[in-house]
Protein backbone atom coordinates (compact mmCIF):
# COMPACT_ATOMS: atom_id res chain seq x y z
CA UNK A 1 0.00 0.00 0.00
CA UNK A 2 1.14 3.49 -0.57
CA UNK A 3 2.50 6.06 1.99
CA UNK A 4 0.03 8.12 1.14
CA UNK A 5 -2.87 5.12 1.78
CA UNK A 6 -1.31 4.66 4.94
CA UNK A 7 -1.26 7.95 6.34
CA UNK A 8 -4.99 7.90 5.73
CA UNK A 9 -5.44 4.80 7.16
CA UNK A 10 -4.23 6.28 10.24
CA UNK A 11 -6.32 9.75 9.84
CA UNK A 12 -9.27 7.73 9.57
CA UNK A 13 -9.14 5.63 12.98
CA UNK A 14 -8.41 9.22 14.27
CA UNK A 15 -11.51 10.26 13.08
CA UNK A 16 -13.45 6.73 14.07
CA UNK A 17 -12.48 6.77 17.82
CA UNK A 18 -14.21 10.51 17.73
CA UNK A 19 -16.99 9.12 16.25
CA UNK A 20 -17.05 6.03 18.78
CA UNK A 21 -17.76 8.83 21.49
CA UNK A 22 -19.79 10.98 19.84
CA UNK A 23 -22.87 8.43 18.49
CA UNK A 24 -22.72 6.89 21.73
CA UNK A 25 -23.31 10.32 23.95
CA UNK A 26 -26.11 10.60 21.39
CA UNK A 27 -27.78 7.10 22.61
CA UNK A 28 -27.46 7.82 25.91
CA UNK A 29 -31.00 8.54 26.72
CA UNK A 30 -32.05 5.16 24.92
CA UNK A 31 -31.95 2.57 27.22
CA UNK A 32 -34.48 -0.77 24.72
CA UNK A 33 -33.00 0.63 21.78
CA UNK A 34 -34.18 3.02 19.00
CA UNK A 35 -34.31 3.60 15.27
CA UNK A 36 -34.12 6.80 13.27
CA UNK A 37 -33.53 7.02 9.37
CA UNK A 38 -32.57 10.14 7.35
CA UNK A 39 -32.55 9.67 3.60
CA UNK A 40 -30.47 6.46 2.77
CA UNK A 41 -28.81 6.31 6.51
CA UNK A 42 -30.48 4.31 9.20
CA UNK A 43 -28.75 4.49 12.45
CA UNK A 44 -29.43 2.08 15.38
CA UNK A 45 -28.99 2.50 19.12
CA UNK A 46 -29.38 0.43 22.47
CA UNK A 47 -27.93 0.42 25.65
CA UNK A 48 -28.81 0.47 29.84
CA UNK A 49 -28.13 2.52 32.62
CA UNK A 50 -27.70 0.67 36.13
CA UNK A 51 -29.31 1.31 38.66
CA UNK A 52 -32.57 2.38 37.12
CA UNK A 53 -34.09 4.03 40.32
CA UNK A 54 -32.00 7.48 40.95
CA UNK A 55 -32.57 9.96 43.78
CA UNK A 56 -34.18 12.73 43.07
CA UNK A 57 -31.85 15.84 44.12
CA UNK A 58 -28.64 14.50 44.99
CA UNK A 59 -26.48 12.74 42.18
CA UNK A 60 -25.95 9.35 42.00
CA UNK A 61 -23.60 6.97 40.73
CA UNK A 62 -24.67 5.50 37.26
CA UNK A 63 -23.13 2.80 35.07
CA UNK A 64 -23.70 3.23 30.99
CA UNK A 65 -23.69 0.48 28.61
CA UNK A 66 -24.12 1.44 25.14
CA UNK A 67 -24.18 -0.83 21.41
CA UNK A 68 -25.17 1.15 17.64
CA UNK A 69 -25.07 0.29 14.24
CA UNK A 70 -25.30 2.33 11.35
CA UNK A 71 -26.33 0.99 7.59
CA UNK A 72 -27.56 2.57 4.62
CA UNK A 73 -31.32 1.11 3.51
CA UNK A 74 -29.87 -0.29 -0.10
CA UNK A 75 -26.91 -1.66 1.24
CA UNK A 76 -24.41 0.57 0.08
CA UNK A 77 -20.95 2.20 1.67
CA UNK A 78 -22.38 4.52 4.11
CA UNK A 79 -20.61 8.10 3.72
CA UNK A 80 -18.72 9.02 6.35
CA UNK A 81 -19.76 11.07 9.51
CA UNK A 82 -18.55 14.83 9.44
CA UNK A 83 -19.93 16.67 12.15
CA UNK A 84 -21.53 15.43 15.51
CA UNK A 85 -22.85 17.95 17.94
CA UNK A 86 -24.61 16.73 21.27
CA UNK A 87 -26.22 17.87 23.90
CA UNK A 88 -27.00 16.42 27.43
CA UNK A 89 -29.29 16.77 30.08
CA UNK A 90 -29.01 18.79 33.11
CA UNK A 91 -30.00 15.65 35.12
CA UNK A 92 -26.63 13.76 34.15
CA UNK A 93 -22.91 14.79 34.06
CA UNK A 94 -18.92 13.92 34.77
CA UNK A 95 -17.52 14.06 37.91
CA UNK A 96 -13.65 14.03 37.76
CA UNK A 97 -11.63 15.69 40.65
CA UNK A 98 -9.76 12.69 42.36
CA UNK A 99 -9.41 11.32 39.19
CA UNK A 100 -6.22 10.74 37.33
CA UNK A 101 -5.32 12.18 34.56
CA UNK A 102 -4.24 10.37 31.24
CA UNK A 103 -2.53 12.81 28.27
CA UNK A 104 -2.52 12.14 25.10
CA UNK A 105 1.19 11.73 24.39
CA UNK A 106 1.17 8.93 26.97
CA UNK A 107 -0.36 6.78 24.75
CA UNK A 108 1.52 7.48 21.71
CA UNK A 109 2.78 4.48 19.51
CA UNK A 110 1.41 2.13 22.27
CA UNK A 111 -0.68 -0.79 21.78
CA UNK A 112 -3.63 -1.98 24.06
CA UNK A 113 -1.50 -3.45 26.92
CA UNK A 114 1.01 -1.36 26.72
CA UNK A 115 -1.83 2.56 27.17
CA UNK A 116 -3.60 0.64 30.30
CA UNK A 117 -0.16 -0.02 31.63
CA UNK A 118 0.79 3.64 31.09
CA UNK A 119 -2.49 4.95 32.06
CA UNK A 120 -4.62 2.37 34.08
CA UNK A 121 -5.70 4.62 36.65
CA UNK A 122 -7.40 7.09 34.32
CA UNK A 123 -9.58 4.87 32.74
CA UNK A 124 -13.03 5.29 32.81
CA UNK A 125 -14.57 2.75 29.90
CA UNK A 126 -13.73 0.18 27.25
CA UNK A 127 -15.28 -0.78 24.04
CA UNK A 128 -14.78 -2.23 20.37
CA UNK A 129 -15.12 -0.53 17.00
CA UNK A 130 -15.80 -1.67 13.36
CA UNK A 131 -16.08 0.38 10.52
CA UNK A 132 -16.40 -0.18 6.36
CA UNK A 133 -13.78 0.67 4.14
CA UNK A 134 -14.24 0.94 0.75
CA UNK A 135 -11.30 2.22 -1.69
CA UNK A 136 -12.28 2.73 -5.12
CA UNK A 137 -12.08 -0.38 -7.26
CA UNK A 138 -11.63 -2.49 -3.97
CA UNK A 139 -14.53 -4.32 -2.81
CA UNK A 140 -15.47 -2.99 0.92
CA UNK A 141 -13.35 -4.64 3.70
CA UNK A 142 -13.91 -4.41 7.88
CA UNK A 143 -11.52 -3.05 10.20
CA UNK A 144 -12.10 -3.44 13.94
CA UNK A 145 -10.27 -2.47 17.05
CA UNK A 146 -10.30 -1.99 21.15
CA UNK A 147 -11.60 1.23 21.97
CA UNK A 148 -10.25 2.90 25.85
CA UNK A 149 -11.49 5.57 27.28
CA UNK A 150 -9.42 7.56 29.46
CA UNK A 151 -9.94 10.99 31.63
CA UNK A 152 -8.06 13.45 30.19
CA UNK A 153 -6.30 16.91 31.21
CA UNK A 154 -8.55 19.94 31.40
CA UNK A 155 -8.91 23.00 29.34
CA UNK A 156 -9.63 25.27 31.18
CA UNK A 157 -12.27 24.60 34.01
CA UNK A 158 -14.08 22.02 31.30
CA UNK A 159 -12.63 17.82 31.51
CA UNK A 160 -11.68 16.11 28.19
CA UNK A 161 -12.05 12.91 27.04
CA UNK A 162 -9.09 11.00 25.73
CA UNK A 163 -9.52 7.64 23.76
CA UNK A 164 -6.92 5.26 22.43
CA UNK A 165 -7.88 2.78 19.41
CA UNK A 166 -5.23 -0.31 18.38
CA UNK A 167 -6.28 -1.31 15.04
CA UNK A 168 -4.20 -4.29 13.12
CA UNK A 169 -5.67 -2.73 9.61
CA UNK A 170 -3.58 -2.13 7.31
CA UNK A 171 -1.21 -2.96 10.10
CA UNK A 172 -1.20 -2.66 13.93
CA UNK A 173 -1.06 0.88 14.66
CA UNK A 174 -2.05 3.06 17.57
CA UNK A 175 -4.46 6.15 17.34
CA UNK A 176 -5.37 9.00 20.01
CA UNK A 177 -7.82 11.00 19.89
CA UNK A 178 -9.39 14.22 22.39
CA UNK A 179 -12.34 15.12 22.64
CA UNK A 180 -13.43 18.20 25.17
CA UNK A 181 -16.51 18.84 26.91
CA UNK A 182 -18.19 22.04 27.01
CA UNK A 183 -21.52 23.90 28.63
CA UNK A 184 -24.29 23.73 26.10
CA UNK A 185 -25.35 26.71 24.54
CA UNK A 186 -29.13 25.89 25.73
CA UNK A 187 -30.31 26.31 29.84
CA UNK A 188 -32.81 23.14 28.93
CA UNK A 189 -29.46 20.85 28.80
CA UNK A 190 -26.15 21.07 30.79
CA UNK A 191 -22.91 19.44 28.80
CA UNK A 192 -22.27 19.83 25.10
CA UNK A 193 -19.86 18.02 22.84
CA UNK A 194 -18.77 18.91 19.15
CA UNK A 195 -16.76 17.04 17.11
CA UNK A 196 -15.46 17.51 13.46
CA UNK A 197 -14.53 14.11 12.01
CA UNK A 198 -11.68 14.94 9.11
CA UNK A 199 -11.98 13.26 5.56
CA UNK A 200 -10.28 10.42 5.08
CA UNK A 201 -9.28 8.87 1.55
CA UNK A 202 -12.33 10.83 -0.13
CA UNK A 203 -14.55 9.58 2.76
CA UNK A 204 -13.74 5.74 1.78
CA UNK A 205 -14.13 5.02 6.33
CA UNK A 206 -17.09 5.10 7.81
CA UNK A 207 -18.12 3.91 10.86
CA UNK A 208 -20.36 1.14 11.18
CA UNK A 209 -20.85 -0.52 14.76
CA UNK A 210 -19.61 -0.13 18.23
CA UNK A 211 -19.98 -1.25 21.89
CA UNK A 212 -18.99 0.10 25.07
CA UNK A 213 -19.00 0.49 28.76
CA UNK A 214 -18.64 3.51 30.54
CA UNK A 215 -18.41 3.46 34.38
CA UNK A 216 -14.88 4.39 37.38
CA UNK A 217 -15.12 4.34 41.14
CA UNK A 218 -12.43 5.92 42.74
CA UNK A 219 -11.90 7.20 46.33
CA UNK A 220 -11.15 11.11 46.59
CA UNK A 221 -11.03 13.06 50.23
CA UNK A 222 -12.59 10.29 52.17
CA UNK A 223 -15.26 9.72 49.78
CA UNK A 224 -16.43 7.20 46.57
CA UNK A 225 -16.87 9.22 43.62
CA UNK A 226 -18.15 8.05 40.32
CA UNK A 227 -17.12 9.08 36.82
CA UNK A 228 -21.00 9.28 35.74
CA UNK A 229 -23.28 10.73 37.64
CA UNK A 230 -26.81 11.33 37.01
CA UNK A 231 -30.46 12.20 39.18
CA UNK A 232 -34.00 11.97 38.28
CA UNK A 233 -35.38 15.04 39.42
CA UNK A 234 -38.39 15.38 37.15
CA UNK A 235 -38.87 11.78 35.80
CA UNK A 236 -37.38 12.02 32.69
CA UNK A 237 -33.91 12.65 30.84
CA UNK A 238 -33.47 14.80 27.45
CA UNK A 239 -30.55 14.13 24.84
CA UNK A 240 -30.29 15.81 21.66
CA UNK A 241 -27.94 14.93 18.75
CA UNK A 242 -27.16 15.97 15.52
CA UNK A 243 -25.17 14.02 12.73
CA UNK A 244 -24.10 15.20 9.37
CA UNK A 245 -22.51 12.78 6.75
CA UNK A 246 -20.30 13.91 4.22
CA UNK A 247 -23.37 13.19 1.01
CA UNK A 248 -25.08 16.25 3.09
CA UNK A 249 -27.51 13.99 4.78
CA UNK A 250 -27.87 15.15 8.43
CA UNK A 251 -29.75 13.41 11.54
CA UNK A 252 -31.09 15.41 14.40
CA UNK A 253 -33.27 15.18 17.14
CA UNK A 254 -34.11 15.13 20.81
CA UNK A 255 -34.42 11.95 22.57
CA UNK A 256 -36.43 11.59 25.81
CA UNK A 257 -36.53 9.05 28.37
CA UNK A 258 -38.42 8.36 31.73
CA UNK A 259 -37.01 7.86 34.88
CA UNK A 260 -37.64 6.68 38.75
CA UNK A 261 -36.82 8.80 41.76
CA UNK A 262 -36.18 7.31 44.80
Amino acid sequence: MEKGTWFSMRKYFAGMASAVLAVGAFAVASASGETARAGNMVLTFGGNVAPKKLPKKRFAPITLRLNGHIRTVDGSHPPAARRIVLEFDRNGTLFTNGLPVCKPNQLEARTTKAALRACRKALVGRGQTKAEIEFAGQAPFTASGPLLIFNGPRKGRQPSIVMHVYAAVPAPTAFVVRAKVTNAKSRRFGKRVEIRVPTITGGAGSLTDFTSKVYRAWTHKGKKRSYLIARCSNGRFVARGELRFSDGTTLARNVVRSCRAR
